[in-house]
């Protein structure tokens, strides 16, 4: 029996090994981007997309704006030619969520279900760049709405857009409004609560190089921490004109509110991660004299305030769309809009129609070849009361 059991033992792995070979396939990044492309151009299949955050107080913002411009997409419809045949289809959404800084689970549920062909988030820069990996390998189309790490598009990934200005960008606008209010001392406070903070007061300090505005002091925030009352004291020592608050959600209003609350009255700005009404109650009201660096013009003339969309935002959830709630929609109109030009529901066509010469139907959005969105305004915008005032718009 000895002298068969090798030969068996050989015979045993031949057979297994086109099994292990075809699961590994089927597992595979290659067999999952094939897979979504077959799924995507079937006649009787919808346009499946993901909507993804990991950030509470913007996600439900964002999924409502999502929501409604999925509303007015699918009334006007999508309508495909093929082999002289008109296919119509509408668009679906999967929402994914995790209140947790590890997003690890969401993106794996996204790449597992090959009927997806797009993946529209709203998550820190440095958790955007991880899942633009993964959607890159399965042959997802991934639109972030929040990330402005320019090292998200610089990498000629196919799939991986941006619908912001990087940190830098908005650092200039920021160093333009310091020369603008003749800030010449600044203090420096940003959040370790992902990359968000540093990058914005790296970008802003390496900017002063020529300018006469110093930076006087700057800390870290442990986003763990309530108190920040001992780090304010020292900050009490320094003579600054205002501070630039690298935070955002509850951290960015526990750090206002103390700061007013211990005396400190001076100006406070900041770019996307302040750019949020919800700051006032978030602060305890006590953001007044809090200036943010914003994509939005919030006067009363602009084409954003005058539009139906906002109109219809406001009614139905009694509220204003705020920037999340703003960038779900702009993300999924701009998706939309890709999907139609480019006659067709395949990841790999739309990502081609959105980095060659491409312009959103609903305004100027054009797309470097690396996918990061180009020419975008910068506001400066003020709250009082609650609500943002423009006081600086662009050059």
């Amino acid at each position: 029996m000895k002298k068969y059991a090798i030969p068996l033992l050989l015979v045993i792995i031949a057979a297994t090994l086109p099994i292990r070979f075809l699961l590994g396939y089927l597992s595979s990044y290659q067999y999952s981007l094939h897979k979504r492309e077959e799924l995507a151009k079937m006649d009787d299949s919808d346009i499946h997309i993901a909507v993804t955050w990991n950030l509470p107080f913007l996600g439900e913002s964002f999924k409502k704006g999502v929501d409604l411009a999925l509303e007015e997409e699918n009334e006007r419809g999508f309508t495909f030619t093929k082999n002289g045949v008109l296919i119509h289809k509408k668009m679906v959404v999967h929402e994914f969520h995790n209140d947790e800084n590890n997003n690890r689970r969401v993106i794996e549920k996204v790449v597992r279900d090959s009927s997806i062909v797009a993946a529209l988030s709203i998550e820190e820069s440095n958790q955007a760049i991880s899942s633009s990996v993964s959607y890159e390998q399965y042959g997802v189309l991934s639109i972030s709405a929040f990330a402005t790490d320019r090292h998200l598009t610089n990498h000629g990934f196919k799939y991986t857009f941006s619908i912001l200005p990087t940190s830098r960008e908005y650092a200039q606008a920021l160093v333009r409004f310091c020369e603008f209010k003749n800030y010449k001392n600044i203090a420096v406070l940003y959040s370790r609560q992902g990359t968000g903070g540093l990058n914005i007061a790296i970008n802003f300090s390496g900017l002063l190089k020529d300018k006469d505005i110093n930076v006087v002091f700057s800390r870290s925030l442990d986003p763990k921490q309530h108190d920040f009352r001992e780090l304010i004291y020292e900050l009490q020592q320094h003579n600054f004109d205002a501070i630039l608050l690298g935070a955002k959600g509850e951290i960015a209003g526990r750090v206002i509110n103390q700061l007013r609350t211990m005396g400190i009255d001076k100006p406070l700005f900041s770019g996307i991660s302040m750019d949020d009404t919800a700051l006032w109650k978030l602060s305890g009201q006590k953001s007044n004299n809090v200036f943010v660096a914003s994509t939005y013009d919030d006067t009363q003339e602009s084409e954003d305030v005058k539009s139906e969309a906002y109109a219809k935002f406001t009614n139905r959830y009694g509220e204003p769309p705020n920037f999340a709630a703003r960038q779900g929609y702009g993300a999924l109109r701009i998706l939309a809009a890709a999907i139609r030009k480019s006659d067709s529901t395949v990841p790999i066509d739309i990502a081609g129609t959105l980095k060659y010469n491409f312009k959103n139907e609903h305004g100027k959005n054009f797309f470097d070849n690396q996918g990061r969105i180009v020419d975008k305004p910068l506001y400066i915008k003020e709250m009082k009361d609650g609500e943002f005032r423009i006081v600086l718009k662009p050059e």
